[in-house]
């Protein structure tokens, strides 16, 4: 995915002992994530709907490049139900690499305070309800000096990403039903409020997707 490749790189994913991918989808991106990340590291993939958690599931276990090292591991979590108070704290490990997936939405994630050292996210804020709630909640569950990369969609008008139409053609999506291009009109506003939130440093690119690096 050469959008998870990009954000990936921007977030630091190489050097980080815990990374998470909010909108994982089918846990395509986390399997990449998987392939590059240094041994030891925790990944979770995390995503609202069940059926892609399910499918996340499936393809983990069929991927023989990971679960031919007998060191490496992964599982899908029960979702953290309303009533459940403790949220997830992350346990570090020295062998293999492990990767969770879990049901969750990304405006209130099931971990404790600083648990990650790389976040990503590919083409999910611009269809949560409340994107700025998402972002105080990522900037809450990153660990202090920790990196977090995301990718919107552009600008309607401009948008030349042929994936996303795709996607919408294969499950019969009409595109325009998702209304969050307006996030892409005006990103130094979404920089604004990165700030305000409390991150130190971001910028953004415009490309054919549009990209986000902060810490």
């Amino acid at each position: 995915n050469p959008i998870v490749a990009a954000l990936g790189n921007l977030a630091k994913i190489r050097s980080s002992n815990s990374i998470i991918d909010v909108g994982c989808g089918p846990g395509y991106g986390v399997k990449y994530l998987s392939h590059l990340c240094k041994t030891g590291t925790i990944i979770y993939g995390v995503d609202f709907s069940s059926e892609m958690i399910t499918i996340c599931n499936e393809v983990f276990s069929q991927y023989i490049d990971f679960n031919s090292n007998t060191n490496n591991s992964f599982e899908v979590l029960q979702p953290i139900t309303t009533s459940t108070t403790d949220k997830l704290s992350l346990t570090p490990s020295t062998q293999g690499v492990h990767v969770k997936f879990i049901e969750a939405n990304c405006e209130s994630l099931p971990f404790q305070n600083e648990q990650f050292d790389s976040y990503i996210s590919s083409l999910c804020f611009q269809i949560t309800n409340d994107y700025s709630k998402a972002l105080n909640e990522m900037y809450r569950i990153l660990k202090p000096g920790g990196h977090f990369a995301f990718a919107i969609w552009g600008r309607k008008e401009e948008m030349s990403c042929r994936m996303i139409e795709f996607t919408c053609e294969r499950y019969g999506i009409d595109i325009d039903v998702f209304n969050y291009f307006k996030m892409g009109e005006h990103p130094e506003k979404i920089i604004t409020l990165l700030k305000q939130i409390g991150f130190t440093n971001a910028h953004y690119e415009y490309f054919t997707q549009f990209r986000n690096e902060v810490e």
